[in-house]
C-alpha cells in the first residue's frame, strides 16, 4: 500500500513537472502579448516606469488567474441557496433579532462579515450583494459607516443596536438630533429589533419607537436609573406595534394598559422591588408568554409591597415554557410565585441570594416547594434528584437542587441554624417529589467546610467529588458518625451512600479500601445499605496501584473503575486505560 501511495505522489508530481515544462514557454508568449496589447495604456513611460507598469499588468493577471482558479474550489461550485445557508449560519443571522442573543455577539457579527470579506474577491463580492447580511447596524460609530451599511442592507428587516459608550465623544452622538434620525424615520418600517445596553442611546431609540415601526419584534432597552432605586420607569408602547413578541426591560416596563403585551412570547424585567405590585399588573395581561424571566434587586423594604394585595390580580400563564426567578431575598419571590400560575412542565429555575433566618420556615419551604412541584399537581416519577454544592473559591457555599425541570439556587448559608434550614428545604423537596434518587456533587470542597458536616444527613445515593481541594479530609468525614448522631442514637455520614464517583485529584488509593472497611464497621451497628461502586474519573494515583485497590475493595464487595487515571510508580507517571 504504501510503494502504491509513494508511486501515485510521483506520477503527480512528474505530471505537474511536465505541464510547467509544456506550458512555460506558451505562458511567455502570451504575457508578452499581453502586455504588448495593453500598452496604449501607459504612453511616453520612462524605463523605470515601464518596468512599474509591466508589474502591474503581471499582477492584474494573476488577480484573474487566481479567480479562474478559486471559481473551482468546492465551495464556489455549491448551488447558492446552500452557500446562503453556511454564510447565514457563521454569521448567527437567525438569532440578531433575538433578545436572549448576547448583545456583544451582534457586535461579533459585524467583524465576522468583514472577515469573510477578506478571504478572497469572490467572497466580498457575494458578502456586498447579498442584503440580508448587512442587516445589524451599529448606530454608536461614524455617519459614514452607517450610511453605507443602510445603503447595503436595502430592503432587508433591520436590526439597530448599540453598545455602552467607552468615550465622552461616543457619548456625546446620543443627542435626541441624532443626525440619523431622519435616514432612520425613512426606513422604520424595516425595523425588527432594537437593541442596547447604553442608557444614553436608549433616550434616542425611545425617541425612534415613537414613530411605531411596525415590524418590530424585538425591543431591549436599558434606561437610567433615576434618583433613587426603586423608581418606576415606564416607556410607553405606541399603537401599531402589532408584530412585537419580546421585551427585555432593564431598569423599566413597559406600560401595564399596552395592547401588544397579549401577544408577547419573551419577557425579560430587570429591575427594583418598587415595581413588585405593577410588575404583577403587567404580567396579568401578557396571557401568551412562553419564557419569562425575572431579576429584582431588592431596596430596603425588602421588597415588601405597602397596601392591600388582595386586589392584585392572579397571573395565569398556561403556555409558559421557561420561568426564570433572580431575587436578592425570599420575600418578592414569595409574593411572585403565590400569585403566579404556570404549566407544571415548564422548565423553570430560581436564585435566592439570601434566606434569611428572620423568615418564617413553613412559609419560605411552601413557596419553594410551590415552584418545585405545586401541592395540586401530580407527583412525577423522577430518575433523579442532584444537589450541586459550589464550596470554593466563594467565602461562603452556593447550594443549587435541581430535579426535572426545576431548579432552586438556595445562595450560602453559614454553618449553623441556617445551614441545618437548608437541609430541612432540601429534604421537603424530597418529599414534595416522592423521594427520587439524590445526587451530590461537591465542587472545589474540603472535609473542613462546614457545610458538607449538615449535608452528611442527606438521603443521598451517589456522590461525585470534583476536584476538591482535600480529599483526605472529605474521606475521612465520610468513614466517621454523623455530628448529628448520639451515643444512643448513632449516624453514618451520609449513610445511604452506594456510589463514590472521584474527579481530578491526587489520591492514595489505599486511603478508599480504609474508609469503606471503617464505614462497615459503622454498619455493623447502623443498618444501611453499603457503597457498592467507587470510580475515578482524571485522578493521579498515589500508594497502591489501581489493581491493587481493586482487589482490596473487591474483597469488601466494592467494585472499582477508572478512567483516564495516571498511576506514579517510582519516578515515572504512567497512563492507566
Amino acid at each position: 500500500m504504501e510503494s502504491a501511495g509513494s508511486g501515485t505522489a510521483a506520477s503527480q508530481v512528474i505530471t505537474v513537472g511536465t505541464l510547467i515544462t509544456t506550458l512555460q514557454p506558451q505562458v511567455d508568449i502570451l504575457l508578452e502579448r499581453i502586455y504588448q496589447s495593453s500598452s496604449g495604456l501607459f504612453p511616453n513611460s520612462t524605463s523605470t516606469e515601464e518596468i512599474a507598469n509591466q508589474i502591474a499588468t503581471y499582477e492584474a493577471i494573476e488577480v484573474a488567474v487566481r479567480r479562474r482558479r478559486n471559481s473551482l474550489v468546492a465551495i464556489n461550485r455549491l448551488p447558492i441557496d446552500i452557500v446562503h445557508c453556511i454564510f447565514a449560519e457563521a454569521l448567527d443571522l437567525d438569532r440578531i433579532h433575538d433578545a436572549d442573543f448576547p448583545l456583544d455577539r451582534v457586535e461579533a457579527h459585524r467583524k465576522h462579515l468583514f472577515r469573510l470579506r477578506c478571504v478572497s474577491v469572490s467572497w466580498n463580492e457575494f458578502c456586498l450583494v447579498s442584503s440580508r447580511y448587512w442587516s445589524a447596524i451599529n448606530l454608536g460609530v461614524s455617519e459614514e459607516i452607517i450610511v453605507r451599511t443602510m445603503k447595503r442592507a436595502q430592503q432587508a428587516p433591520l436590526c439597530l443596536y448599540a453598545l455602552l459608550p467607552t468615550s465622552p465623544a461616543e457619548r456625546k452622538i446620543w443627542d435626541v438630533n441624532h443626525p440619523h434620525r431622519n435616514t432612520l424615520q425613512n426606513q422604520i418600517d424595516q425595523v425588527r429589533s432594537i437593541r442596547t445596553n447604553s442608557p444614553e442611546a436608549s433616550k434616542f431609540f425611545k425617541t425612534l419607537l415613537s414613530h411605531g415601526p411596525s415590524l418590530l419584534e424585538t425591543l431591549d432597552l436599558t434606561t437610567w436609573p433615576q434618583s433613587s432605586w426603586g423608581a418606576d420607569i415606564i416607556v410607553p408602547l405606541p399603537t401599531g406595534l402589532e408584530r412585537l413578541r419580546q421585551i427585555k426591560a432593564v431598569d423599566w416596563r413597559p406600560n401595564a394598559a399596552a395592547s401588544q403585551l397579549c401577544k408577547l412570547q419573551t419577557l425579560v424585567l430587570r429591575g427594583w422591588a418598587g415595581h413588585s405590585a405593577k410588575t404583577i399588573h403587567l404580567l396579568a395581561e401578557c396571557t401568551n408568554l412562553q419564557k419569562l424571566f425575572i431579576t429584582f434587586h431588592e431596596t430596603r423594604n425588602d421588597g415588601r409591597v405597602s397596601g392591600p394585595t388582595e386586589l392584585l390580580p392572579a397571573v395565569t400563564l398556561p403556555r409558559l415554557q421557561e420561568l426564570v426567578t433572580d431575587f436578592r431575598g425570599i420575600e418578592s419571590f414569595k409574593f411572585l410565585i403565590k400569585r403566579l400560575t404556570f404549566p407544571p412542565g415548564s422548565k423553570g429555575s430560581v436564585r435566592i441570594e439570601q434566606v434569611a433566618p428572620q423568615h418564617p420556615e413553613a412559609e419560605v419551604m411552601e413557596s419553594l416547594c410551590n415552584f418545585i412541584l405545586p401541592s395540586t399537581a401530580t407527583q412525577p416519577v423522577l430518575n433523579m434528584a442532584v444537589l450541586d454544592v459550589h464550596c470554593h473559591p466563594d467565602p461562603h457555599p452556593r447550594i443549587i437542587y435541581s430535579a426535572g425541570f426545576r431548579s432552586v439556587d438556595l445562595g450560602g448559608p453559614t454553618p449553623g441554624e441556617q445551614a441545618v434550614r437548608f437541609v430541612k428545604m432540601i429534604t421537603a423537596f424530597q418529599t414534595r417529589l416522592n423521594r427520587p434518587p439524590l445526587t451530590i456533587i461537591l465542587h472545589n470542597c474540603r472535609g473542613t467546610d462546614g457545610i458538607l458536616r449538615y449535608l452528611a444527613d442527606v438521603d443521598a445515593r451517589k456522590v461525585l467529588i470534583k476536584s476538591p481541594t482535600d480529599i483526605n479530609g472529605v474521606l475521612r468525614l465520610m468513614e466517621n458518625g454523623s455530628p448529628s448522631g448520639t451515643a444512643a442514637k448513632p449516624k453514618l455520614s451520609f449513610g445511604s451512600l452506594q456510589e463514590l464517583i472521584i474527579e481530578d485529584t491526587n489520591i492514595n488509593a489505599q486511603q478508599l479500601t480504609g474508609m469503606v472497611a471503617r464505614r462497615k464497621r459503622h454498619l455493623g451497628v447502623i443498618s444501611g445499605p453499603c457503597i457498592e461502586k467507587i470510580s475515578l474519573v482524571k485522578c493521579h494515583l498515589t500508594g497502591a496501584s489501581l489493581k491493587q485497590a481493586a482487589k482490596g475493595l473487591g474483597e469488601l464487595g466494592v467494585v472499582l473503575g477508572g478512567t483516564g487515571c495516571t498511576v506514579f510508580s517510582g519516578k515515572q507517571t504512567r497512563s492507566l486505560s
